[in-house]
């Protein structure tokens, strides 16, 4: 995956607070990867893994950029789907405060919105386009 992804991937977890974060380790689980995989891939005690899922402790964004990184590698598909999720949990943030200042300044929370709108046309066109599967209608 390019390093462009993993940049923005790693900026994303940093804007997330702490129930984001633990989302993201959910989806990795939910993927079927163990904790102790998981732990292994961000750097971080098994113990630790547990306690993200548990909400007793949040996971930092620096080990959820490391582990990132190596999925970039490894699984592809996931660290997209991971990516996705950053920008959802990201993009309920962003709205929020858009509904606040539409409140308050319409003309400055719709020139926020394309501003937002640009960007997110940026990262789609960054993103690798999906294959078909073999056997599909590309694959006779």
């Amino acid at each position: 995956m390019a390093s462009r992804l993993v940049a923005i991937a790693c900026s994303l977890a940093s804007s997330l607070g702490p129930e984001g974060r633990r989302r993201l380790v959910l989806e990795v689980l939910e993927a079927g990867y163990t904790g102790r995989e998981l732990a292994r891939l961000m750097g971080v005690s098994p113990p630790a893994v547990s306690r993200y899922v548990h909400g007793t402790l949040a996971p930092s964004a620096e080990s959820l950029c490391r582990a990132f990184e190596r999925l970039a590698a490894t699984d592809e598909e996931l660290a997209v789907k991971l990516l996705a999720e950053a920008l959802r949990a990201l993009w309920g943030l962003v709205r929020a405060g858009l509904e606040e200042l539409a409140a308050r300044d319409p003309g400055r929370a719709r020139e926020l919105l394309e501003e937002v709108a640009d960007a997110a046309s940026e990262l789609l066109a960054a993103l690798p386009t999906p294959r078909p599967p073999r056997g599909g209608p590309l694959y006779p």
